[in-house]
Order: structure tokens, then C-alpha cells, then sequence
């Protein structure tokens, strides 16, 4: 069975290593808007080329944003575009 997320959008913090590389992987080959979500810019960079890559669904789409989610005020302005009522925070 193929999960197809074309339509949803999934925010993942500490998305630029481990598990929420893969978790921002894998719901970009399964169609979705991921927008990662961490500190370093730089990683978060090659992060999303590489995602950004790989083989995916019309309408994938791949974000990249750099802010600190302890800071609260910071991280709900780094990702206004990607507002949590279009999606699911997923924190790894």
C-alpha cells in the first residue's frame, strides 16, 4: 500500500537530521508540502536540495525555514506561510 499525502502540508522541527530528515523525506515522495524547521541554515540548506532531489508527486513541495522553535514568538513567525491549520507539527 502507497500513503498519498498530495494536498497536505506537514511542518517538521529538527527537520534538517535523523528522523526528521527522513520524515520530511518521505512525506515529500508521498506529495505533500514539508516545510523543515531548524537551527542551522547552512544544514537545513543541503537538507532540502538533497530532499528536494529526489523523485516526487506533482505538487510536492519542499520549505526550508532556520529558527530556534524554543523561541516561541520566532518560530510561529518563521513559518506563518505554513499556518498549522493546513497541517501537522511534527517535532523530532
Amino acid at each position: 500500500m502507497q500513503l498519498t499525502l498530495s494536498g497536505r502540508t506537514a511542518i517538521i522541527t529538527g527537520g534538517s537530521l535523523g528522523l526528521g530528515q527522513a520524515m520530511a523525506q518521505a512525506f515529500y515522495q508521498a506529495g505533500a508540502r514539508v516545510a523543515i524547521v531548524a537551527r542551522r541554515e547552512n544544514v537545513l540548506a543541503e537538507t532540502k536540495a538533497a530532499i528536494a532531489a529526489t523523485e516526487a508527486p506533482i505538487g510536492a513541495r519542499i520549505e526550508a525555514f532556520a529558527c530556534d522553535v524554543a523561541d516561541g514568538g520566532r518560530s510561529r513567525a518563521c513559518t506563518t506561510p505554513w499556518s498549522p491549520r493546513s497541517g501537522r507539527w511534527i517535532s523530532s
